[in-house]
């Protein structure tokens, strides 16, 4: 797959946004739907994360860096779990305490338990193979750690918004309905920015590959030619 600028893949993932933004205004939906599940901010996150799994993989150099397979395998978790999949395959929810504790068939029950085998891989490899570059990048400013940092802030803020009035209700606190709505689009809006975020580092990310292939054919090149030269003087 041909590489292109990180700019490139900013434009196109924006693009697919528009897109999907402009499919709804088309449908002449009200405003509060572009945040349900299936339209298009929900769906263009899960597409966005669906797309950076494709770019590692199309990106990659002569499928170098196997060991970092977790990654793309982590972003179409994310974007399976944006689509409600972890719902939708078994009784209870896949992360559900009750799934495994109540009377759910046994074939849900073992879906969930190698879902979850699975996601607990990805996080030690994650932890094992990438937290030491990645903060060693943040030292030396590249571009990809600092987007991964950003994307994992706009995670953590989107998640601490998601359901926050029925996490303080059992505290006996209430909260106007205009601002549980605004906040839950907030959340929606900010995993967007993060999807993006993630698109982006993944692109910057392949881009050092490139140019040290770059580097290494223009150094092959000039010494084959310094070694024709020389034979020719001889």
């Amino acid at each position: 797959m041909k590489r292109q600028s990180p700019s490139f893949y900013l434009a196109l993932s924006t693009s697919l946004v528009l897109v999907l933004v402009f499919r709804d205004v088309m449908a002449l939906i009200p405003i509060e739907a572009f945040y349900r599940e299936g339209r298009s901010i929900e769906l263009s996150s899960a597409l966005l994360l669906f797309m950076g799994a494709f770019l590692w993989f199309g990106l990659r150099p002569d499928g170098a860096e196997r060991s970092n397979w977790h990654i793309p395998v982590i972003l179409i978790l994310m974007a399976l779990r944006e689509l409600d999949f972890d719902k939708s395959l078994t009784a209870e929810g896949i992360l559900q305490l009750r799934l495994y504790t109540g009377d759910a068939p046994l074939g849900h029950k073992l879906i969930g338990v190698a879902v979850i085998a699975l996601i607990v891989t990805c996080a030690v490899r994650l932890m094992r193979h990438n937290v030491k570059p990645w903060l060693l990048g943040l030292r030396q400013g590249r571009p990809t750690s600092w987007l991964v940092l950003l994307a994992g802030g706009f995670l953590v803020v989107a998640k601490s918004m998601d359901g926050f009035d029925r996490k303080l209700a059992g505290f006996g606190l209430s909260f106007e309905p205009e601002l549980v709505q605004a906040l839950g689009r907030s959340e929606e809006l900010l995993e967007l920015v993060m999807c993006m975020a993630i698109i982006q580092a993944v692109a910057y990310y392949r881009r050092p590959a490139e140019m040290i292939a770059q580097a290494q054919a223009c150094a092959k090149a000039a010494a084959f030619a310094d070694g024709r030269r020389g034979r020719e003087q001889v």
